[in-house]
């Protein structure tokens, strides 16, 4: 019984770290996803989303100004769990990987 509660209180704090490493990773693509906004909004003569044909040395006469949309966002959206957590932000039902049930910490009742 003792080795039991052992591991059980190893396994519980492992799944608290994993918690807290996920919080992190979430924070973190938040970030990217604000960091790519605004490269978006420095980028007035192109970047290497949307290419550099504002780019020209000529004349100001043919520049457009370039728009961008959620699909522009590829660094973000390389991630599938940001991508999950944003659309549940939005309101769409996401099926769950029932990921999550396996890493309760709390025991079940008899």
């Amino acid at each position: 019984m003792k080795e039991y509660n052992e591991v059980k209180q190893q396994l519980v704090k492992e799944i608290n770290k994993k918690t807290e490493l996920q919080e992190k990773l979430s924070k973190l693509e938040d970030e990217i996803y604000h960091k790519e906004n605004e490269y978006f909004g420095e980028s007035i003569y192109g970047n290497i989303i949307k290419g550099f044909e504002n780019f020209s040395k000529n004349s100001n006469q043919n520049k457009r100004k370039i728009t961008y949309n959620e699909d522009d966002h590829i660094f973000s959206l390389s991630s599938q769990a940001f991508v999950k957590d944003m659309m549940k932000r939005q309101g769409e039902d996401v099926k769950d990987d029932y990921d999550d049930i396996e890493d309760s910490t709390e025991v079940p009742k008899k």
